[in-house]
């Protein structure tokens, strides 16, 4: 029995994709323009930032890393990208579709 390596190395080059390889419905996944939210605390009505003014584009088929500190906000980006929250300003699509047009699949609790 052979190993993986050398399976591998037997499939013929010309069904690998090349370096400049893209998927056949090139575009934007991911699209935030402006995006930020705001948190008002209900006890003391101060307002904290939890993002602001996020601009982000994603391609088809681009693997992204999304990395930073505690509290820079990427728990709140990917919260305001799925829906989950509302934004205070700006505008998010994924694969074409805006927020507003987002719903939870029948059966499916937040």
């Amino acid at each position: 029995m052979s190993s993986l390596a050398e399976s591998n190395s037997l499939r013929p080059i010309s069904s690998r994709p090349g370096p400049d390889h893209r998927p056949a419905e090139a575009g934007v996944a991911v699209r935030a323009i402006g995006l930020t939210k705001r948190y008002r605390n209900p006890w003391t009505l101060r307002v904290t930032q939890g993002l602001e003014d996020l601009d982000l584009e994603v391609e088809r088929g681009e693997v992204m890393g999304y990395v930073g500190p505690n509290g820079a906000g990427k728990t709140t980006t990917l919260k305001l990208l799925t829906g989950l929250h509302k934004p205070t300003r700006g505008e998010a699509w994924i694969f074409g579709a805006g927020e507003s047009t987002w719903s939870w699949p029948a059966g499916c609790r937040a």
